[in-house]
């Protein structure tokens, strides 16, 4: 995700912007927000091959428990509730579907 990386594929401004609140570079943010949206489109059952990142949308990202980070992602598929957290050292993502 380092620079030039083509965000309006994959990642609405609003996200970013949001994102950068809670890491410290703009790389960064991309993992996360990338994370995020990979996890809803795994608890889909079929991974990025019925929805493109775009129609994931990232919302309401908030600290969790720990340093963990919680969102809702809306997907046109129904919508999902995500986080992510550091598991022996390593960012990890869940995502569980809500509607």
């Amino acid at each position: 995700f380092l620079s030039p990386y083509p965000d309006a594929r994959v990642f609405a401004a609003d996200e970013l912007d949001g994102a950068k609140d809670f890491v410290v570079s703009l790389p960064e943010a991309r993992a996360l927000l990338w994370g995020l949206k990979e996890a809803a489109a795994k608890a889909l059952g079929t991974g990025f091959n019925k929805v493109e990142p775009l129609e994931l949308q990232i919302r309401d990202l908030k600290l969790s428990e720990g340093r963990n980070i919680a969102c809702r992602v809306d997907s046109p598929f129904g919508s999902f509730d995500a986080l992510t957290g550091l598991v022996c050292g390593s960012r990890v993502a869940v995502a569980t579907r809500i509607s």
